[in-house]
């Protein structure tokens, strides 16, 4: 079997793109978050949106754990595990639509979609920090 080899190069591009998704994605939930909150409402009950989403999850948190499979103790495992959150939420809007859409109503909420964008933030300064001061 051939088992991928991952350079600190790669995890760092890898690091540096999804940083800066998840720092845009925070600062946008947690400055808007009202706005976002109906945002969340209008693509749960459209199917086709919610259908993209599944699509675009699926495809790139397949591509990170083809490419990045990493489960090593350190800042890098964390590329791994959202491409298999994109697995994991891709499968779940294909078979199970309407849990999926029962769990993305979790955050129908102003408060609770505060909360999540603070999270996001904190990863994606975690990751920024790390991928960004590596020395190569």
């Amino acid at each position: 079997m051939n088992m991928v080899e991952v350079t600190m190069e790669f995890s760092q591009l890898l690091g540096k793109i999804l940083s800066v998704y998840l720092l845009v994605t925070s600062l946008s939930i947690m400055f808007y978050s009202k706005y976002m909150v109906t945002v969340l409402k209008k693509m749960v009950t459209e199917n086709g949106t919610m259908m993209i989403g599944g699509v675009v999850a699926l495809l790139f948190g397949t591509v990170i754990v083809f490419t990045h499979p990493v489960w090593e103790g350190d800042w890098r495992v964390i590329i791994t595990v959202i491409g298999w959150l994109g697995i994991f939420k891709g499968v779940m809007i294909f078979l199970m639509p309407m849990h999926a859409k029962k769990w993305a109503m979790f955050f129908d909420s102003h408060t609770k979609l505060m909360s999540a964008g603070f999270i996001l933030f904190l990863l994606g300064l975690y990751l920024a920090v790390n991928a960004f001061s590596q020395v190569i």
